[in-house]
Order: C-alpha cells, then sequence, then structure tokens
C-alpha cells in the first residue's frame, strides 16, 4: 500500500483541497484546549451531518505533526475505513511508522545467538533459536542474527526453529495490535521527544450504525475497553450525537473524556458560513458567468448562507451544484441555483431540487440509464471503478461514462473511484418520506439491491470460482440478502439465487481467500435470517462436512458464531445437522485422505452437546455425550459435561463425583490440560458449597494457569480461552473474599487476554463493574450494571441463562452501596426467583444471607 493510501490521501485531499476551505479556528482552538488538559486522553465532537465535522478532523491532521488518522465511511467494508477495531489499529501502527519512524525503530527485536560446537554427531541437531510461537512486530524491523560453528557436523545444525510463526498481521487480537502499533511506539516516542504528542483522528464514528456486524471488536468497542493511554497521545473523535451508540464510551472513559459540540445557532458556525460564501464569491470565472446572466454571485452565496441555518453542507452542495452547473452549460439549473428566491428552504428540499436537475438534464434515458446507475451507486457497499459501476448498473461503459457527467452533483469521485456524495444524500433518496413527497427522487433500496445482484449474477454467476471482482465475491450475497430484508418484488428469484451461490463450494472456497472464513460464514448466518426455512444453514452444514480437515473446521465454524448473540438461532440449526450422524455420514467425502465422518460429528456434536447443557436441556445433552464417548472410547468429556450439568442443578455431590471421575479419565489418556480443566470446575463447586478452603483454592487455580499457559507457549489453539478461565474464577474468588489488590491484578489479566478481545470484547463491561463493586465504587458498579442487564431485570421473569442469578446478586450490593435499598431488595428478590437449573443454588444462599 502506497504512503498516500495509507494516510488516507484521498479522503483528506476531498475535504482539504475542496474550494473553499474555511479554516474554523475557533474550534480547533476548543479542541486544542483539551489536548492542553493533562487529565484529558479523549476529545469527542459531536455534530448533526452537514455541520462540518469530517473538514475539521481533516484539517486537524495538518495541525499536529504526528496525527494518525481514520476516517470510518458507509462505503468501506474493506480496509481501512470500515468499523472493525483491527482495522483501526493496523493503519494506526502503519501510519505511525510513516508518520514517526524514530518510534517504531527505537526498539526493534533483535535476537543475536552465538553457538559453539565441537561436534554434531549423526542423528543430533544443533538449535540456535528455539521458539513454540514467534510473533513478528508487524510495525518495527525484526534482525534474529545466529552464529554457529561446528568442529564435525554429522547431524544437521538449525538457525532458527519455531512450531509457529505469526507474521500475519491479521491474526493478532486487539490488545496485543494496540500495545504494538500505539503503545510501546508512544512509550518509544516519549524518552526521543518527551514535547511530541499523538493525536489519532478517528470521524464518522457514528456511520458504525450503518455497517454489517464486526466479526471482532468495533471501533466503538475499542474506545470503550481501551486502557488508560499514555499522557502523550490523545483521541478525537467525531460523531453525530447518538446517545445509545456513545453511551458506553462515555461511561467507561469518564474523567478522560473532554467533549465540543457544533451547535447550528452558534455565531461562530453562522460566521464560517459566510466567509465560505465570501469565498465562493472571488470565483471570477463564476462570478461573471452570472454577471453574464443578470445574477450577483455574492449576494446568491450569501442567501444560500443564509437559507442554511448552521448547516455546511446545504452550502457546500449549492455551491457545487451550481458549478457542475455552469460547467455543462446548463443555464435553466444556473439560473435556478442563483435566484433568491427559488433557493429551497432546507437540506432535503435542495436534495429534491437536485433530482429535478437530473432528470431534466437526463431526459428520456432518465428511467433506462441514470434512475438504474442512481440507484446502484446509492446501495454499493464500497467506491466503484466507472468499469464496476457500468458491470452493475447493466450499461455499456461509454454509456455510463456520459451518464455520470449529469450526475456530478450527487456524487463524489476520488482514486478513480465514485461513490455517493454524502449519506445523507442516500437517506434522503431512500426514505419513505421522500416516497411520500417527492416519488420521482425515491430509489427503491430493495429493488436497487436485486437488480445489482442480478447484474453480478450475468457478469460471473458462470463460474464463480474464477471471478477476480472481489467486490463481486465479497458483496453479492450481501445484495441478496438486503433485497429480501427490504422486501424485494420478486422474492423467489433472490431465495433461488441465494441457494444456488451459497452452495456452490468455488463461491465458498474463492470467498474464504478474498475475505477469510469468518466474514464468509457471517454472510450464511445473515442470510439464512432472510431466507427462512434453515436453507443457509444446511448449506453451511454441508461445506462443513466437506472442508471439516481444512477452512471450516468446527473450530472455525464455532469461532465465527458461536459467540455472537445475533447469529445464535442460526447456529443452534447449523449444530442440529452437524450433530446428526446420519447428516454427516451421507454427506462426507469418504475419501482416503478425509476425515472419518463419525470424527467429523463428533468435533461439532461436542460443541452441541455444551450448549444443550447451557440451555438446561438434560437430555438432549446426556444423548449427545454417550454417543461421543461411545464413538471416541474417552469418557472424560461425558462425565464433564454431566458433572457440569449437576452443578448447574445445585446437585453438589454429583457434580463434585462426576467432575473428579472426568480429571482422572483425562489424566489417564495423557491429556492434562482437559484433566485440569475439570478440576476447575470441580474445585469452584466445591469453594460455593464450602468444602475447600480459599487458601487451598487459589493454589489449585494457580497451578491450572501455569498448566494452560504452558499449553499456550506450545501453540495450543485454545489455551487463551483455559486461561481467561482461571483468571476469572480467580477474580470471582478475590471479588467474594474482598481482596481488592488480587482482584485489580486478575482484571489486568483479563484485560489482556487476547481471546476475550477477540470473542467476547463484552465481558470487559462486567468485570469492570465487579471490579468497581469490589473498590467500594458503588455508583460507577450500578451504572455498568444497568448496561449488561435487560431494562426490566427488576421486574420480568429472570432469564435461566448460567450466571443470571450472579449478576442480579452484585446488582442489588451496587444498589444497596448507592443508596438505593428498595431497589437493591427487587434484585435480590429476582435473585431467589432465578431458575434452580442454572446455578443459581449458591446465589439465593448469599441472597438469604444478605436479606435476612
Amino acid at each position: 500500500m502506497s504512503e498516500a493510501a495509507l494516510l488516507q490521501a484521498d479522503v483528506l485531499e476531498q475535504y482539504l483541497e475542496e474550494r473553499p476551505f474555511i479554516r474554523r479556528r475557533w474550534l480547533a482552538d476548543a479542541v486544542d484546549k483539551h489536548l492542553d488538559d493533562t487529565a484529558c486522553r479523549h476529545v469527542l465532537i459531536t455534530a448533526e451531518a452537514g455541520m462540518g465535522k469530517s473538514s475539521l478532523m481533516a484539517w486537524l491532521t495538518t495541525r499536529h505533526r504526528v496525527s494518525p488518522r481514520y476516517f470510518i465511511r458507509l462505503d468501506s467494508l474493506t480496509p481501512f475505513g470500515s468499523g472493525d477495531a483491527a482495522h483501526l489499529l493496523i493503519a494506526l501502527g502503519r501510519q505511525l511508522a510513516q508518520l514517526c519512524p524514530e518510534a517504531m525503530a527505537d526498539r526493534p527485536l533483535r535476537i543475536d545467538v552465538t553457538q559453539s560446537a565441537d561436534r554434531v554427531g549423526a542423528g543430533g541437531r544443533s538449535v540456535g533459536v528455539q521458539a513454540k510461537r514467534l510473533i513478528a512486530n508487524p510495525f518495527r524491523p525484526t534482525e534474529i542474527t545466529v552464529t554457529q560453528t561446528a568442529g564435525e557436523l554429522g547431524g544437521e545444525q538449525v538457525g532458527v526453529s519455531a512450531d509457529e510463526i505469526v507474521e500475519d498481521v491479521w491474526r493478532l487480537s486487539p490488545t496485543t495490535l494496540q500495545r504494538l502499533a500505539l503503545l510501546d511506539p508512544a512509550e518509544s516516542l516519549a524518552k526521543l521527544d518527551p514535547d511530541a504528542r499523538i493525536v489519532l483522528l478517528i470521524d464518522g464514528l457514528d456511520e458504525l450504525r450503518h455497517q454489517p456486524p464486526s466479526p471482532g471488536w468495533t471501533i466503538a468497542d475499542w474506545l470503550v475497553n481501551c486502557p488508560a493511554l499514555p499522557a502523550n497521545v490523545t483521541v478525537v473523535v467525531a460523531s453525530r450525537p447518538d446517545p445509545v451508540l456513545l453511551a458506553g464510551y462515555r461511561l467507561r472513559q469518564r474523567g478522560r473524556l473532554r467533549e465540543v459540540s457544533i451547535s447550528a445557532a452558534s455565531k461562530s458556525v453562522a460566521g464560517d458560513l459566510r466567509d465560505y460564501a465570501d469565498q465562493v464569491a472571488d470565483n471570477r470565472p463564476l462570478r461573471r458567468t452570472l454577471e453574464k446572466r443578470g445574477h450577483s454571485l455574492r449576494d446568491s452565496a450569501r442567501a444560500a448562507a443564509s437559507r442554511a441555518d448552521g448547516n455546511f453542507l446545504f452550502l457546500v452542495s449549492w455551491s457545487r451544484a451550481l458549478s457542475h452547473a455552469a460547467a455543462a452549460h446548463r443555464w435553466a439549473d444556473v439560473d435556478t441555483l442563483a435566484d433568491h428566491d427559488q433557493l429551497p428552504a432546507t437540506l432535503t428540499d435542495l436534495y429534491d431540487l437536485f433530482m429535478v436537475m437530473l432528470q431534466q438534464a437526463a431526459a428520456e434515458r432518465w428511467a433506462r440509464v441514470h434512475r438504474r446507475m442512481l440507484g446502484v451507486v446509492v446501495v454499493a457497499r464500497a467506491p466503484l471503478t466507472m468499469a464496476q459501476w457500468a458491470v452493475m448498473a447493466g450499461q455499456p461503459l461509454d454509456v455510463a461514462e456520459r451518464a455520470s457527467h449529469d450526475m456530478l452533483q450527487l456524487l463524489t469521485i476520488s482514486a478513480e473511484r465514485v461513490k455517493i456524495f454524502h449519506l445523507t444524500l442516500a437517506e434522503y433518496l431512500t426514505a419513505e418520506e421522500t416516497r411520500a413527497h417527492s416519488p420521482h427522487s425515491w430509489i427503491d433500496a430493495a429493488m436497487s439491491n436485486q437488480e445489482t445482484a442480478a447484474q453480478l449474477i450475468a457478469a460471473y454467476g458462470d463460474d464463480w470460482s474464477a471471478c477476480q471482482d472481489d467486490y463481486a465475491l465479497a458483496n453479492i450475497v450481501g445484495h441478496l440478502t438486503s433485497a429480501l430484508e427490504g422486501g424485494a418484488d420478486d422474492r423467489q428469484w433472490c431465495v433461488d439465487n441465494l441457494t444456488a451461490i451459497l452452495g456452490d463450494a468455488g463461491f465458498l472456497r474463492r470467498k474464504i481467500e478474498v475475505v477469510g472464513a469468518t466474514r464468509t460464514v457471517a454472510d450464511y448466518a445473515t442470510a439464512d435470517a432472510a431466507m427462512g426455512g434453515s436453507v443457509a444453514a444446511r448449506l453451511l452444514a454441508e461445506h462443513a462436512i466437506r472442508l471439516a480437515d481444512g477452512d471450516l473446521d468446527a473450530d472455525t465454524v464455532h469461532s465465527a458464531l458461536g459467540y455472537r448473540a445475533g447469529f445464535d438461532p442460526f447456529y443452534a440449526e447449523v449444530l442440529g445437522f452437524l450433530s446428526d450422524l446420519d447428516f454427516v455420514t451421507e454427506r462426507a467425502p469418504g475419501g482416503d485422505d478425509d476425515l472419518e465422518p463419525a470424527s467429523i460429528w463428533a468435533d461439532f456434536a461436542e460443541i452441541a452437546a455444551s450448549r444443550f447443557r447451557r440451555t438446561n436441556d438434560l437430555a438432549s445433552a446426556t444423548r449427545l455425550l454417550d454417543q461421543i464417548a461411545e464413538v471416541r472410547g474417552d469418557q472424560s468429556r461425558a462425565l464433564y459435561e454431566r458433572g457440569y450439568l449437576e452443578y448447574l442443578h445445585g446437585r453438589v455431590d454429583a457434580a463434585i463425583d462426576y467432575l473428579d471421575e472426568s480429571a482422572e479419565a483425562a489424566q489417564q489418556a495423557g491429556r492434562t490440560v482437559s484433566g485440569w480443566i475439570s478440576a476447575l470446575v470441580r474445585d469452584q463447586v466445591r469453594f460455593h458449597a464450602g468444602r475447600i478452603d480459599v487458601a487451598s483454592y487459589d493454589a489449585n487455580l494457580v497451578t491450572a494457569l501455569e498448566v494452560f499457559t504452558t499449553a499456550a507457549a506450545e501453540g495450543n489453539p485454545h489455551a487463551e480461552r483455559w486461561i481467561m478461565n482461571a483468571h476469572d474464577h480467580r477474580f470471582t474468588l478475590a471479588c467474594l473474599t474482598g481482596d481488592v489488590l488480587l482482584a485489580t491484578q486478575e482484571r489486568e489479566a483479563l484485560r489482556d487476554n487476547e481471546w476475550v478481545a477477540r470473542e467476547r470484547p463484552e465481558l470487559a463491561i462486567e468485570w469492570q463493574a465487579r471490579l468497581d463493586l469490589a473498590r467500594g465504587e458503588f455508583a460507577a458498579a450500578r451504572a455498568d450494571f444497568e448496561r449488561i442487564l435487560p431494562a426490566d431485570a427488576l421486574t420480568a421473569e429472570p432469564s435461566a441463562v448460567e450466571l443470571t442469578a450472579r449478576r442480579l446478586y452484585e446488582y442489588g450490593a451496587a444498589l444497596e452501596g448507592a443508596g438505593d435499598r428498595r431497589k437493591a431488595r427487587q434484585a435480590w428478590e429476582q435473585v431467589l426467583r432465578c431458575s434452580d437449573q442454572s446455578g443459581s443454588w449458591s446465589w439465593k444462599a448469599r441472597t438469604r444471607d444478605r436479606m435476612s
């Protein structure tokens, strides 16, 4: 990627090269005031659409030497403008390497090894550097120098040996990325230049509302969960006002967050609009053109500034349209836009005027060419080349190019790619209000998605495996799904084509190559909801059987679907197919090099059994566990699941016995880690039942952590999750025994856990709530618990999900500490109403003691 692309030069140029451009010093000064506040690490700029936030953010990049920037955009589902935290952090690290290379070069990884041996005999091996897992920093140089000598070499001499070298930046978790991309460079920069400051600019946070679900942390998640930043780092965020989206950010970064609000009624805003209008009037060629037609450009610009009512977008849109109309010699449009009396009163009315002008320019080509092309660019999920636009609109390239000149006032063209001028324009064109009052301007988004999909299928559908258009591969399913969700007229056509595409093994493999397995699997989930009938779930299950030893093994499918609440019904359908041994056997490849059907089935059946256990479906869990034990000849997993079920039901003796047997069976089978997992849960039961003392329980947790950490170092892909569980158990122990120091220590360990960052970032809120409670910060704890509990938590029937009782118990403690004893009692009464099959027994006992 070029330096210009990396630093989003095309986006900056869109704003900084726009003429006129207003330097809003009063706003920059307001931001700088907060930057100079030593307690401030975050600045949030809020304003309605069209108030000039993005232009301000672009200008701020020129006011600070080290100003990495990230502009989130609706049409940017690929790096770097998507709402995914990984994209942000990778872009940040790469930008810092360009903006201040000295900070990145300060601490390269250098390993120097000198090794000498008199003799390496036959069959012997001399290794200079041995590592289980070597993570190469993607933002700093890595140098490993090994000097080896041997008097007599009869065996093998190896410089560097590693079981796994992680050099793919996309495999790193957000917590690792933030350290490598930001925290380490900031520390280096502080030593090299104590006065230097990193100002990270993030624009368009509100556009996350329009992007598809992220497979990991979103940028909003990162802002909520990022640690306390170094003194030389400040994050500046721009967003539309959105109380729901911004609530977590404001709460978690309280004390470190300052805000700047841009009001349309501000005198400074009015002054900026007048300045903009005066600079428009200084355009001599345009001024002379208008004078020839009897208009004063200065008077027209001032009138437009007055009509803008504080909205920069109104004035900018008017100015662009006037310039394009004059350049195209559309004199009727020029006269309309320059006439004070004909100026629209609102931005919506201005957009409506633009559409009337476009239809007049297009004449008989409007419905056949322009409307189709406009429909494509409105629903497009990324900026398009002219060739892509033409294909998706079903137009010859030369026809599309000519038509685009009629629509310049509605478009932004940058780096030879086209997109809609502004999100508000797309919102206007597809709104039901537009359909009602200006049907000639309305774009049917569902129909546009369907027509776009039809053109992509016509172009590439004969052989998706050979498709080289990454946009088509990444977005064809999304266009068809959006058409269904929007109520497309030909629903059956959409369903039939989705079925064909999702069932195409060539499409699946090619799409995984382009966007990865996680996003590919997520597309099946969203399509299934739109299609109905479990069609996509069955197709994904069939692919998983065929690719169980490759791209779609059980761990990959579980990682993509298992920890996302919105995908839960779909995942249950997929597992329903994959835990059916007959279904798997009938569809397994059956080649000599392929996995045995029973082995494929058992991998997925274990996951299904765990899910049955978590939903208290004892009969289904037991049935599957018996089958798995019979197929695998290993009873430890079945004993573990049965023990856990007994624990959830409060049958303590049976739970301890089963988990003891599970641990012993695992150890006998040589599976030390599995044995410790069973032992960990057994000791949890014993602790809650008062059958193990605190010191012994803690010692066992420490030993388990050592075992799991060793497994992680040996490259076990599941070890981070087990490490998280052990730290979580120790954190709970600390909270229940009032050990604030240990609770704080364990919270920090959980903050750095890569599995949490990748799969369950929302857990951070609950851990923080519990730590606040342990510290006696009751108001903060109450606020955090209210973020994770449903709004009707004190009145509705409690969920049967495990940990509901604990959350309500601790919420009650936070309420009592905050002085609200009435609500505290309500919370504890809800604990007593919790299901007896959800692990609630110990929390009910604590509640009765507290209420007595």
